[in-house]
């Protein structure tokens, strides 16, 4: 990624009484390493990264990959 990578964060929660958890996530801002161009009337390539987000508990664990938008650019 350009000599900038996305580092491992991670952070503990307790869960209340009914089992669920509140944390934040904060990422840096994305770099726009991947692009699309949209294909509607007025047309924008949109630049995003791609963040993997994972959540663990004991043996369990679940990890998802996340778009993150970087910006967009008028094409026309």
């Amino acid at each position: 990624m350009c000599g900038r990578f996305l580092l491992e964060r991670r952070q503990t929660v307790t869960t209340d009484s009914s089992g669920k958890a509140t944390f934040n996530l904060s990422l840096p801002s994305a770099m726009g390493n991947y692009s699309y161009v949209n294909g509607s009337a007025i047309t924008f390539e949109h630049y995003y990264d791609t963040a993997a987000f994972g959540v663990y508990c004991g043996s369990v664990s679940y990890t998802q990959a996340m778009y993150h938008f970087a910006y967009s650019s008028y094409v026309g």
